[in-house]
């Protein structure tokens, strides 16, 4: 199956000093603190929706990884075909969470369209949201670019579930 605009295409490597900027805002949101975000107490939430195409080739999936696990459920139209959970190592962990420390997200993303797909980006330390962006794709555009980027920042995390995979399953 091709891959469709939207989907995360996993990476071998991610950049030390990944900023995430997109487009129509000139003041991105930055995600952690002038000291960066404490690994112990972040938790980072990727959430996909696939777009409306029949079930067979429907794959959402959330991914959530916290500095133990990374946990993935993959669904089509919400019956659950994968639920996975593997350990996190410490260095992965940390080289994840110092990479977002110095991201910034641009907030300011279109509406998208019925049908289309979303992926939905949320870094959270302790009880403080430090990044909830959306960005709501249909068919490829502004967009692409800030995709890209959350993807290749995820990529850590979706390789040690092999999330590539599990879309394909």
């Amino acid at each position: 199956m091709p891959e469709r605009p939207g989907s995360i295409v996993v990476s071998a490597t991610v950049a030390a000093a990944l900023m995430l900027t997109g487009c129509g805002s000139d003041d991105p949101a930055t995600i952690g603190s002038g000291d960066g975000l404490d690994p112990s107490d972040t938790e980072v939430v990727l959430r996909f929706t696939d777009s409306s195409v029949p079930p067979e080739h429907h794959r959402s999936y959330v991914l959530t990884a916290d500095g133990s696990d990374v946990h993935v459920v993959v669904d089509s139209y919400g019956d659950v075909l994968h639920d996975v959970t593997e350990q996190l190592s410490e260095q992965v962990w940390d080289d994840v969470v110092s990479d977002l420390s110095t991201a910034e997200v641009d907030d300011d993303h279109g509406e998208g369209c019925v049908g289309g797909t979303s992926t939905r980006l949320t870094v959270t330390e302790g009880s403080e949201t430090r990044v909830d962006v959306t960005i709501a794709a249909c068919g490829g555009g502004d967009d692409d670019d800030a995709l890209e980027r959350i993807a290749d920042l995820t990529a850590p995390l979706a390789e040690i579930v092999d999330l590539r995979s599990l879309r394909r399953a």
